[in-house]
Protein backbone atom coordinates (compact mmCIF):
# COMPACT_ATOMS: atom_id res chain seq x y z
CA UNK A 1 0.00 0.00 0.00
CA UNK A 2 1.43 3.29 -1.26
CA UNK A 3 1.41 6.42 1.08
CA UNK A 4 -1.29 7.99 -1.11
CA UNK A 5 -3.76 5.08 -0.02
CA UNK A 6 -2.41 5.17 3.80
CA UNK A 7 -3.06 8.78 3.73
CA UNK A 8 -6.64 8.42 2.63
CA UNK A 9 -7.26 5.61 5.37
CA UNK A 10 -5.65 7.40 8.13
CA UNK A 11 -7.46 10.57 6.97
CA UNK A 12 -10.78 9.60 7.53
CA UNK A 13 -11.34 9.46 11.52
CA UNK A 14 -9.19 12.44 11.63
CA UNK A 15 -10.87 15.56 13.11
CA UNK A 16 -8.81 18.39 10.86
CA UNK A 17 -11.81 20.68 12.03
CA UNK A 18 -10.78 20.32 15.42
CA UNK A 19 -7.03 20.44 15.34
CA UNK A 20 -7.29 23.89 12.99
CA UNK A 21 -9.30 25.60 15.71
CA UNK A 22 -6.71 24.96 17.93
CA UNK A 23 -4.20 25.75 15.29
CA UNK A 24 -5.55 29.13 14.88
CA UNK A 25 -5.76 29.79 18.94
CA UNK A 26 -1.82 28.87 18.56
CA UNK A 27 -1.36 31.87 15.95
CA UNK A 28 -3.29 34.29 18.23
CA UNK A 29 -0.85 33.49 20.98
CA UNK A 30 2.09 34.10 19.04
CA UNK A 31 1.00 36.90 16.97
CA UNK A 32 0.43 38.69 20.45
CA UNK A 33 3.55 37.70 22.02
CA UNK A 34 5.71 38.46 18.65
CA UNK A 35 3.64 42.05 18.58
CA UNK A 36 4.10 42.90 21.81
CA UNK A 37 8.15 42.04 22.26
CA UNK A 38 8.48 44.05 18.35
CA UNK A 39 6.85 46.90 19.78
CA UNK A 40 8.42 47.23 22.92
CA UNK A 41 11.57 46.78 20.60
CA UNK A 42 10.37 49.90 18.74
CA UNK A 43 9.10 51.93 21.13
CA UNK A 44 12.55 51.62 23.17
CA UNK A 45 14.72 53.66 21.46
CA UNK A 46 11.92 56.38 21.03
CA UNK A 47 11.15 56.76 24.67
CA UNK A 48 14.75 56.08 25.23
CA UNK A 49 16.07 58.81 23.36
CA UNK A 50 13.46 61.09 22.06
CA UNK A 51 11.43 61.69 25.37
CA UNK A 52 12.30 62.14 29.12
CA UNK A 53 10.83 58.55 30.50
CA UNK A 54 14.13 56.77 30.14
CA UNK A 55 16.57 59.60 30.65
CA UNK A 56 18.54 60.18 33.75
CA UNK A 57 16.07 61.49 36.05
CA UNK A 58 18.06 64.46 38.24
CA UNK A 59 16.08 64.04 42.07
CA UNK A 60 16.32 66.27 44.89
CA UNK A 61 17.09 64.28 48.19
CA UNK A 62 16.69 65.72 51.67
CA UNK A 63 16.06 64.24 55.19
CA UNK A 64 12.36 64.40 56.20
CA UNK A 65 11.71 67.13 59.42
CA UNK A 66 10.08 66.22 62.39
CA UNK A 67 9.16 68.66 65.80
CA UNK A 68 12.12 66.27 67.34
CA UNK A 69 14.31 68.17 64.63
CA UNK A 70 13.94 71.27 66.29
CA UNK A 71 16.35 69.80 69.13
CA UNK A 72 18.83 68.28 67.07
CA UNK A 73 19.47 69.82 63.47
CA UNK A 74 22.30 68.51 62.13
CA UNK A 75 20.07 65.49 61.52
CA UNK A 76 18.80 67.04 58.74
CA UNK A 77 22.49 67.47 57.30
CA UNK A 78 24.31 65.44 54.83
CA UNK A 79 27.62 64.07 55.65
CA UNK A 80 30.45 63.38 53.39
CA UNK A 81 30.45 59.62 54.23
CA UNK A 82 26.85 59.55 53.80
CA UNK A 83 27.37 61.32 50.70
CA UNK A 84 30.20 59.00 49.15
CA UNK A 85 27.56 55.91 50.31
CA UNK A 86 24.84 57.54 47.99
CA UNK A 87 27.53 58.22 45.45
CA UNK A 88 28.82 54.38 44.96
CA UNK A 89 25.72 53.04 44.35
CA UNK A 90 24.44 51.30 41.20
CA UNK A 91 21.77 53.24 40.37
CA UNK A 92 22.96 56.24 41.10
CA UNK A 93 25.02 58.54 37.73
CA UNK A 94 26.17 61.46 40.16
CA UNK A 95 25.58 63.61 43.29
CA UNK A 96 25.82 67.12 43.39
CA UNK A 97 25.24 68.87 46.93
CA UNK A 98 22.78 72.22 46.98
CA UNK A 99 25.49 74.86 48.46
CA UNK A 100 23.67 76.92 51.06
CA UNK A 101 23.64 80.48 52.31
CA UNK A 102 24.81 80.41 56.06
CA UNK A 103 23.91 84.12 56.32
CA UNK A 104 20.76 86.56 56.26
CA UNK A 105 19.52 87.38 53.02
CA UNK A 106 16.66 90.13 52.58
CA UNK A 107 16.22 91.62 48.72
CA UNK A 108 14.67 94.94 47.99
CA UNK A 109 14.01 97.28 45.01
CA UNK A 110 14.79 100.57 45.31
CA UNK A 111 13.11 102.42 42.27
CA UNK A 112 11.08 105.54 42.20
CA UNK A 113 8.01 104.06 39.75
CA UNK A 114 7.67 100.81 41.89
CA UNK A 115 6.44 100.32 45.15
CA UNK A 116 9.09 99.61 48.14
CA UNK A 117 9.69 95.70 47.64
CA UNK A 118 11.15 94.38 50.61
CA UNK A 119 11.61 90.06 51.19
CA UNK A 120 13.77 87.35 53.26
CA UNK A 121 15.93 85.43 50.77
CA UNK A 122 17.56 82.10 51.40
CA UNK A 123 19.61 81.24 48.71
CA UNK A 124 21.20 78.08 47.07
CA UNK A 125 23.83 77.23 44.55
CA UNK A 126 23.92 74.62 41.96
CA UNK A 127 26.62 73.93 39.12
CA UNK A 128 25.97 75.81 35.92
CA UNK A 129 25.68 72.05 33.67
CA UNK A 130 22.49 72.09 35.69
CA UNK A 131 20.93 75.27 34.21
CA UNK A 132 20.35 76.87 30.74
CA UNK A 133 21.91 80.06 31.70
CA UNK A 134 24.86 81.74 29.64
CA UNK A 135 25.73 84.81 32.49
CA UNK A 136 26.29 82.45 35.58
CA UNK A 137 29.69 83.79 36.37
CA UNK A 138 30.56 85.87 39.23
CA UNK A 139 34.29 86.83 40.78
CA UNK A 140 35.33 89.51 43.52
CA UNK A 141 35.10 92.36 40.36
CA UNK A 142 31.57 91.65 39.39
CA UNK A 143 29.10 94.85 40.39
CA UNK A 144 25.84 92.46 39.84
CA UNK A 145 25.20 89.03 41.65
CA UNK A 146 23.31 87.24 38.78
CA UNK A 147 20.22 85.44 40.41
CA UNK A 148 17.94 82.69 38.80
CA UNK A 149 14.68 82.91 39.73
CA UNK A 150 11.92 79.96 39.94
CA UNK A 151 8.86 80.28 37.48
CA UNK A 152 6.53 79.33 40.12
CA UNK A 153 7.82 82.66 42.11
CA UNK A 154 6.50 84.80 39.40
CA UNK A 155 3.24 83.27 38.35
CA UNK A 156 2.02 82.80 42.17
CA UNK A 157 3.45 86.59 42.50
CA UNK A 158 1.11 87.30 39.34
CA UNK A 159 -1.33 85.56 40.19
CA UNK A 160 -1.92 85.80 44.23
CA UNK A 161 -0.06 88.46 45.85
CA UNK A 162 -0.16 91.23 43.45
CA UNK A 163 -4.21 90.88 42.78
CA UNK A 164 -4.77 90.91 46.92
CA UNK A 165 -2.24 94.02 47.27
CA UNK A 166 -3.07 96.04 43.62
CA UNK A 167 0.34 95.63 42.85
CA UNK A 168 1.86 96.06 39.62
CA UNK A 169 2.20 92.76 37.31
CA UNK A 170 5.40 91.52 35.91
CA UNK A 171 6.84 89.86 33.32
CA UNK A 172 9.82 87.73 32.39
CA UNK A 173 11.29 90.64 30.40
CA UNK A 174 10.25 93.02 33.31
CA UNK A 175 12.21 91.22 36.01
CA UNK A 176 15.16 91.14 33.84
CA UNK A 177 15.46 94.60 33.54
CA UNK A 178 15.03 95.82 37.69
CA UNK A 179 18.10 96.26 39.82
CA UNK A 180 17.23 94.55 43.23
CA UNK A 181 19.39 95.35 46.42
CA UNK A 182 20.98 92.22 48.45
CA UNK A 183 21.57 93.15 52.10
CA UNK A 184 23.81 90.70 53.92
CA UNK A 185 24.34 90.26 57.32
CA UNK A 186 25.22 88.11 59.81
CA UNK A 187 26.73 89.23 63.76
CA UNK A 188 28.10 92.68 63.12
CA UNK A 189 29.34 91.89 59.67
CA UNK A 190 26.91 93.50 56.60
CA UNK A 191 27.37 93.99 53.03
CA UNK A 192 24.85 95.37 50.37
CA UNK A 193 25.29 94.23 47.30
CA UNK A 194 23.40 94.64 43.17
CA UNK A 195 21.70 91.97 42.01
CA UNK A 196 19.79 91.06 38.89
CA UNK A 197 17.86 88.28 37.88
CA UNK A 198 19.10 86.62 34.69
CA UNK A 199 16.59 84.07 34.10
CA UNK A 200 14.10 81.40 35.04
CA UNK A 201 13.73 77.79 36.17
CA UNK A 202 10.76 75.04 36.35
CA UNK A 203 13.24 72.71 37.72
CA UNK A 204 14.33 74.11 40.94
CA UNK A 205 12.00 76.03 43.61
CA UNK A 206 14.62 78.59 45.19
CA UNK A 207 16.68 81.65 44.33
CA UNK A 208 19.95 80.43 42.83
CA UNK A 209 23.28 82.21 43.02
CA UNK A 210 26.60 80.92 41.39
CA UNK A 211 28.48 78.70 43.84
CA UNK A 212 31.76 81.12 43.50
CA UNK A 213 29.35 83.83 44.88
CA UNK A 214 28.17 81.89 47.66
CA UNK A 215 31.33 80.49 48.26
CA UNK A 216 32.96 83.73 48.90
CA UNK A 217 29.83 85.39 50.73
CA UNK A 218 30.17 82.04 53.21
CA UNK A 219 33.40 82.40 54.32
CA UNK A 220 33.01 86.18 54.80
CA UNK A 221 30.23 86.09 56.90
CA UNK A 222 31.17 82.99 58.65
CA UNK A 223 34.40 81.48 57.65
CA UNK A 224 32.90 78.69 55.91
CA UNK A 225 30.53 76.25 53.85
CA UNK A 226 27.32 75.03 55.65
CA UNK A 227 27.16 71.11 55.48
CA UNK A 228 24.00 70.24 52.82
CA UNK A 229 20.97 69.72 53.29
CA UNK A 230 19.69 68.59 50.08
CA UNK A 231 21.46 66.72 47.47
CA UNK A 232 20.99 66.94 44.09
CA UNK A 233 21.18 63.39 42.43
CA UNK A 234 21.07 62.15 38.53
CA UNK A 235 20.00 58.63 38.53
CA UNK A 236 21.06 56.05 36.14
CA UNK A 237 17.27 54.60 35.63
CA UNK A 238 14.47 56.48 36.91
CA UNK A 239 12.90 53.30 36.93
CA UNK A 240 14.79 50.66 38.58
CA UNK A 241 12.80 49.97 41.61
CA UNK A 242 15.34 49.36 43.74
CA UNK A 243 15.98 53.02 44.04
CA UNK A 244 13.01 53.72 45.96
CA UNK A 245 13.29 50.76 48.12
CA UNK A 246 17.08 52.16 48.92
CA UNK A 247 15.49 55.87 49.78
CA UNK A 248 12.86 54.57 51.92
CA UNK A 249 15.37 52.12 53.55
CA UNK A 250 17.51 54.62 54.61
CA UNK A 251 15.12 57.32 55.39
CA UNK A 252 15.62 59.65 53.02
CA UNK A 253 12.70 61.92 50.85
CA UNK A 254 12.73 62.78 46.88
CA UNK A 255 11.09 66.33 45.77
CA UNK A 256 10.55 65.52 42.13
CA UNK A 257 7.64 62.90 41.28
CA UNK A 258 9.84 61.01 39.51
CA UNK A 259 8.20 57.83 41.76
CA UNK A 260 4.99 58.54 40.15
CA UNK A 261 6.19 58.60 36.77
CA UNK A 262 8.43 55.31 38.15
CA UNK A 263 5.10 53.81 39.16
CA UNK A 264 3.42 54.42 35.92
CA UNK A 265 5.70 52.68 33.59
CA UNK A 266 6.44 49.39 36.22
CA UNK A 267 2.78 49.21 35.86
CA UNK A 268 3.23 49.38 32.43
CA UNK A 269 5.98 46.98 32.27
CA UNK A 270 4.06 44.45 34.02
CA UNK A 271 0.72 45.33 31.72
CA UNK A 272 3.77 44.19 28.93
CA UNK A 273 4.64 41.10 30.79
CA UNK A 274 0.91 39.61 31.18
CA UNK A 275 0.49 40.25 28.10
CA UNK A 276 3.16 38.44 26.81
CA UNK A 277 2.41 35.72 29.87
CA UNK A 278 -1.56 35.60 28.20
CA UNK A 279 -0.12 35.20 24.84
CA UNK A 280 2.63 32.29 25.96
CA UNK A 281 -0.29 30.65 27.87
CA UNK A 282 -2.90 30.42 24.76
CA UNK A 283 0.13 29.06 22.87
CA UNK A 284 1.21 26.45 24.87
CA UNK A 285 -2.91 25.48 25.59
CA UNK A 286 -3.12 25.47 22.23
CA UNK A 287 -0.46 22.89 21.43
CA UNK A 288 -1.48 20.84 24.36
CA UNK A 289 -4.87 20.69 22.68
CA UNK A 290 -3.11 19.72 19.45
CA UNK A 291 -1.05 16.65 21.37
CA UNK A 292 -4.47 15.85 23.00
CA UNK A 293 -6.27 15.55 20.27
CA UNK A 294 -3.89 13.30 18.07
CA UNK A 295 -3.73 11.61 21.42
CA UNK A 296 -7.62 10.84 21.07
CA UNK A 297 -6.89 10.15 17.61
CA UNK A 298 -4.20 7.24 18.45
CA UNK A 299 -6.26 5.76 21.10
CA UNK A 300 -9.01 5.89 18.91
CA UNK A 301 -7.40 3.78 15.84
CA UNK A 302 -4.85 2.05 17.84
CA UNK A 303 -6.68 -1.43 16.14
CA UNK A 304 -6.27 -0.02 12.78
CA UNK A 305 -3.00 1.61 13.27
CA UNK A 306 -1.44 -1.94 14.51
CA UNK A 307 -3.48 -4.16 11.70
CA UNK A 308 -1.08 -1.71 9.78
CA UNK A 309 1.48 -2.08 11.53
CA UNK A 310 1.17 -5.74 11.39
CA UNK A 311 0.61 -5.55 7.62
CA UNK A 312 4.48 -4.12 7.08
CA UNK A 313 4.38 -0.43 7.78
CA UNK A 314 6.93 0.64 9.96
CA UNK A 315 6.05 3.67 13.05
CA UNK A 316 8.12 6.32 11.07
CA UNK A 317 5.37 5.42 7.90
CA UNK A 318 2.03 5.38 10.31
CA UNK A 319 3.45 9.01 11.76
CA UNK A 320 4.44 10.50 8.58
CA UNK A 321 0.69 11.83 7.72
CA UNK A 322 -0.37 12.74 11.45
CA UNK A 323 3.16 14.84 11.32
CA UNK A 324 2.96 16.42 8.43
CA UNK A 325 -0.38 17.80 8.56
CA UNK A 326 -0.09 18.98 12.41
CA UNK A 327 3.41 20.73 10.80
CA UNK A 328 1.57 22.30 8.19
CA UNK A 329 -0.65 24.22 10.56
CA UNK A 330 1.67 24.91 12.84
CA UNK A 331 4.03 26.45 9.96
CA UNK A 332 0.72 28.38 8.42
CA UNK A 333 -0.46 29.72 11.85
CA UNK A 334 3.52 31.03 12.33
CA UNK A 335 4.09 32.31 8.86
CA UNK A 336 0.64 34.35 9.49
CA UNK A 337 1.48 35.56 13.02
CA UNK A 338 4.78 36.98 11.18
CA UNK A 339 2.47 38.59 8.36
CA UNK A 340 0.26 39.93 10.58
CA UNK A 341 2.79 41.47 12.98
CA UNK A 342 4.39 42.88 10.18
CA UNK A 343 1.05 44.48 8.81
CA UNK A 344 0.38 45.90 12.46
CA UNK A 345 4.12 47.33 12.91
CA UNK A 346 4.07 49.01 9.23
CA UNK A 347 0.50 50.66 10.93
CA UNK A 348 2.05 51.67 14.26
CA UNK A 349 5.39 52.60 12.71
CA UNK A 350 3.48 54.98 10.36
CA UNK A 351 1.59 56.84 13.10
CA UNK A 352 4.38 57.31 15.09
CA UNK A 353 6.48 58.83 11.96
CA UNK A 354 3.94 61.61 12.75
CA UNK A 355 5.21 62.91 16.45
CA UNK A 356 9.03 61.71 16.36
CA UNK A 357 11.88 60.90 14.08
CA UNK A 358 11.53 57.15 13.47
CA UNK A 359 14.46 54.64 12.75
CA UNK A 360 13.01 51.64 12.44
CA UNK A 361 14.75 48.79 13.90
CA UNK A 362 15.93 45.24 12.80
CA UNK A 363 12.62 42.86 12.41
CA UNK A 364 14.52 41.07 15.44
CA UNK A 365 10.97 39.04 16.41
CA UNK A 366 11.36 37.09 12.88
CA UNK A 367 14.32 35.29 13.95
CA UNK A 368 13.23 34.43 17.71
CA UNK A 369 9.40 33.06 15.73
CA UNK A 370 11.51 31.16 13.03
CA UNK A 371 13.77 29.73 16.03
CA UNK A 372 10.54 28.69 18.28
CA UNK A 373 8.76 27.47 14.94
CA UNK A 374 11.88 24.85 14.23
CA UNK A 375 11.92 24.03 17.88
CA UNK A 376 8.08 23.45 18.10
CA UNK A 377 8.23 21.50 15.24
CA UNK A 378 11.02 18.94 16.21
CA UNK A 379 9.57 18.36 19.18
CA UNK A 380 5.94 17.44 17.22
CA UNK A 381 7.59 15.25 15.21
CA UNK A 382 9.32 13.74 17.80
CA UNK A 383 6.37 13.09 20.01
CA UNK A 384 4.50 11.70 17.12
CA UNK A 385 6.23 9.09 16.45
CA UNK A 386 7.62 8.16 20.16
CA UNK A 387 3.40 8.26 21.36
CA UNK A 388 2.40 6.28 17.90
CA UNK A 389 5.52 3.65 18.59
CA UNK A 390 4.34 2.61 21.25
CA UNK A 391 1.02 2.36 20.87
CA UNK A 392 1.07 -0.01 18.14
CA UNK A 393 4.14 -2.06 19.80
CA UNK A 394 1.79 -2.57 22.33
Amino acid sequence: MSYKYLFRLQHQNFPLLRLFLFSLAATIGILLISIILQGYQDLYPILRYQTSVFKKSTIILYKPVSFWSNFNRKQLFFTQEEIEVLSKQPFVHAVTPFLRSAFNVTAFIDHPLLPRFYTALFLESIPKNYLNIASWDWDSTSKVVPLVFPKHFLHLYNVAFAQSQQLPLLSEGMIKRLRFRLHLSYGNRQKVMDAAVVGFTEKFQSVLVPPSFLQWANRYFRGKNPPPTRLLVQLKNPLDSQTALWFKEKGYETLNPWEEVSKVVFILRWIVIAAVGIGGIIFLLSLALIVATLQWVFVQNQVSLRILYYLGYTPKQLAFYYQCLGSLLLILGFVIALFATSWLRNRYLSLLENYFSVVPSEFEVLYAVVIVAVVVLLVYWWWVFHRLSRIVKC
